[in-house]
């Protein structure tokens, strides 16, 4: 999201007519701050939830407002300063309960490069020697908007363009927006729970690299805006820009991803968009604790490699937990080996006995592994040249790491071996996210084949080996 720095004027909603000046600022590293020139709190000891202002003809209205700061001095004025959570830029809501949209549009930061822009056309106008350039004509078509219907509304992706409109110069920019329109009013916080946050997980994916919200837009039937409602022109029809501070934020590294950079992009999908976008939300529903494992390690750039493992063999043995089989014998076979075992004990000891065979019918971290690879091992085998190996690896790994035993500590992977075992985990992992958005496994191979961070890792593998 843009910087941003505003001066304007300030007031709660109960007390309209005391109002206090002050700067709105917001970065990516400080969140958003309001300082004022003088104090509400001088006058009421209440707690602003709500504060609504005007910065230059833009209504604004922030929540979620904890004072940090406050200062008197004689001679001289008050000030103070205000932490807050989230600002509404492009309309005032009174209460809390006003603060539903029922369309949002978000951006990512790489969205647009998944989204495959169309190239603008550009024509030029030679001179009669063919050598002078007398000018030039440029072309642009505006691709048409990808829809789809999801368990939580209509799911389209959006070509927009900008231009900077100045008679003597040219500045056009194109993006790409998703836009989710719910058939019930939410709140910011749901949208973000339920889509906002999960499609960020999704291009992350698509993309194979962790992506940022850039922008936020939101479409609300509530609140006052500063622009009359026309026949043509309704309130659910001005967008507010929605500014908080994220919890992940990127700078980007490219101009634009080549395709080879991606693990797969919109043309893989468009046919099945509608299918591929309402699958994920169902993914992210069930699979929840594996999503959050999984991309949290993408997201915390400075998470230590020991963290960075242990989060990825949780997500595995989580996913294996949620999607196959829990149980190594049926349950009712189970249980009378259960009863078997401790009705031979000591009534001191039966207590103690069940609960340390409650789990014993699970698969073990091995067994899980050793499924996994096989479901995957067409785009696994390159990377592990003897899975027996790389299985016991990762198993005496983890058990160091999360018990200690100095038995298995010259056994588990260190430095740069633990980095590509990591990084062969995680491929798994992504192999089994495609698989669950309807890819086959010979799509997957041509998938991993084009992606050049995959391809490297391979050349790496081949190196240390030889």
């Amino acid at each position: 999201m843009q910087e941003l720095e505003e001066v304007g004027i300030w007031w709660i909603p109960s007390d309209p007519d005391f109002q206090v000046s002050g700067l709105l600022k917001f970065s990516s590293s400080t969140g958003i701050r309001l300082e004022l020139i003088g104090s509400f709190q001088e006058y009421r000891k209440v707690d602003c939830p709500i504060i609504l202002g005007v910065t230059q003809g833009k209504l604004v209205t922030l929540c979620g407002n904890k004072p940090i700061h406050s200062r008197s001095s004689s001679p001289g004025f008050e000030s103070e300063k205000y932490s807050v959570k989230t600002a509404f830029i492009g309309a005032h809501f009174s209460n809390l309960d006003e603060m539903k949209f029922h369309r949002i549009a978000v951006e990512y930061s790489y969205l647009a490069d998944w989204a495959n822009l169309p190239l603008i056309r550009r024509q030029e106008e030679l001179e009669e020697d063919n050598y002078n350039i007398r000018g030039f004509d440029f072309s642009y078509t505006r691709p048409e908007p990808i829809r789809g219907n999801t368990s939580q509304g209509v799911l389209s992706l959006v070509y927009t363009w900008h231009n900077s409109g100045l008679p003597f110069q040219i500045n056009f920019s194109q993006s790409a927006t998703f836009e989710i329109k719910s058939q019930e009013h939410l709140s910011f916080e749901e949208w973000m729970s339920k889509l906002i946050f999960t499609l960020q997980n999704f291009i992350t994916l698509a993309t194979d690299r962790p992506n940022s919200v850039t922008r936020v837009l939101g479409f609300s039937p509530y609140g006052d805006r500063a622009i009359e409602e026309t026949p043509h022109f309704t309130k659910q029809d001005v967008s507010i820009e929605i500014i908080y501070r994220s919890v992940y934020t990127e700078t980007r590294q490219k101009d634009r991803l080549l395709r080879d950079d991606l693990l797969f992009e919109l043309k893989d999908i468009q046919e099945t968009f509608g299918d591929t976008m309402a699958q994920w939300l169902t993914i992210a529903a069930e699979l929840d604790s594996v999503c959050n494992l999984f991309f949290s390690t993408r997201y915390s750039q400075r998470m230590y490699q020991e963290n960075h493992f242990l989060n990825i063999v949780q997500a595995v043995e989580s996913y294996h937990r949620r999607r196959r089989s829990n149980r190594i014998l049926p349950k009712q076979e189970h249980e009378k080996r259960i009863n078997r075992i401790v009705n031979n004990a000591s009534e001191g000891d039966k207590e103690w006995l069940k609960q340390k065979l409650a789990f014993s019918n699970e698969p073990s971290l091995k067994e899980r592994l050793v499924y996994l690879v096989k479901e995957t091992r067409e785009i696994i085998a390159p990377l592990v040249n003897d899975e027996e190996p790389f299985i016991k690896q990762v198993r005496d790994t983890r058990n160091y790491l999360t018990h200690y035993d100095k038995s298995l500590q010259k056994k588990a992977v260190k430095g740069g071996a633990l980095y590509w075992l990591t990084y062969t985990l995680e491929i798994l992992l992504q192999t089994c996210f495609l698989k669950e958005l309807g890819f086959s496994s010979e799509q997957c191979v041509a998938l991993f084949d084009k992606n050049e961070r995959y391809q490297f890792a391979i050349r790496e593998t081949k190196g240390t080996n030889n």
